[in-house]
Formats: structure tokens, C-alpha cells, sequence
């Protein structure tokens, strides 16, 4: 299962990681992108491609004589999702396309020694991280950041 920016694949191998013939689907997502660098995909929507994804193998591989034993998903590359306290997505999925976080990347450079900071955590500062993102929900959308828990 990938599930990725522009579609999630969903596909089955045998034992030996051969893929199996015409044993493939992909569904095509959709996001929202925005001028100053935002890159957006609705958890729900993106939730429902991974279900049809999944649906749709099953049902044109629904004559295999085999189970499956296994699972290997592979999602999202250092992307974000704010969680509510009630476990629900309180954000989009901010994939690793968004940019919006770039001002705050630099200030983060300016405040803290990266070098370090990457020996420590193995992070470098920059848009697609974590850290630039938090700062930038906390200083853009401070409704949004105060109701995410996780």
C-alpha cells in the first residue's frame, strides 16, 4: 500500500516480492494548494482513497486461491496531521510539498545552533520538518494549534 500526494496504490506479490499479474489498483487523490506554498489533502477524503484503494484489490483479486499475509504501507514523507483530544484529524495532512513554513525555518536557524541541534535529533531545520511547521500553525492559525493534542 502506497499512499502517497497523487494517488495511493495498493498492489499484491508473492512470496518472492514478485508482483502478482493485473493485482494493482491506484486511486488519484486530490489536494488543495494555496499561493503563498500551502499543499493540503482532507484526512477523510484521503482516508476514503485508502479504503477504496483496498476495496477495489480485493474485489479484482477476489478469485486468488492465496491469503494475504502481510501488509507493507508506505505513507506521506515527513508529513503532519494535528490530532484533536477526541482522536479526530484537526488539520489536513500537510504533506511534504508545503512550503508555508519556510519564515519560520530561518527564524529557527537564527535562534538555535543547527549543528547541534542535528546531532542531537538527527533533524535539520527546514520547511518540511516538524519543528518550522509547529511554529508556523502557532503564529497562523492559533485556534488550530491549541486544539491539536497529538
Amino acid at each position: 500500500m502506497d499512499i502517497g500526494t497523487s494517488s495511493v496504490r495498493a498492489s499484491l506479490y508473492d512470496q518472492q516480492a514478485n508482483p502478482l499479474p493485473r493485482a494493482s489498483v491506484k486511486v488519484t487523490t486530490s489536494f488543495r494548494s494555496t499561493p503563498e506554498g500551502g499543499f493540503e489533502i482532507d484526512p477523510d477524503d484521503g482516508f476514503s482513497k485508502v479504503v477504496s484503494a483496498i476495496d477495489s484489490l480485493l474485489e479484482k483479486t477476489n478469485k486468488l486461491k492465496a491469503e494475504i499475509e502481510y501488509v507493507a504501507p508506505c505513507a506521506f514523507w515527513h508529513s503532519l496531521v494535528g490530532v484533536d483530544a477526541q482522536g479526530r484529524a484537526a488539520t489536513a495532512v500537510i504533506p511534504w510539498t508545503d512550503t508555508r513554513s519556510a519564515a519560520q525555518a530561518a527564524a529557527l536557524r537564527r535562534r538555535v545552533d543547527e549543528a547541534a541541534l542535528h546531532a542531537r535529533t538527527g533533524c535539520r531545520i527546514h520547511p518540511t520538518y516538524w519543528p518550522a511547521r509547529f511554529c508556523w500553525f502557532a503564529e497562523r492559525d492559533r485556534k488550530t494549534f491549541r486544539r491539536v493534542r497529538r
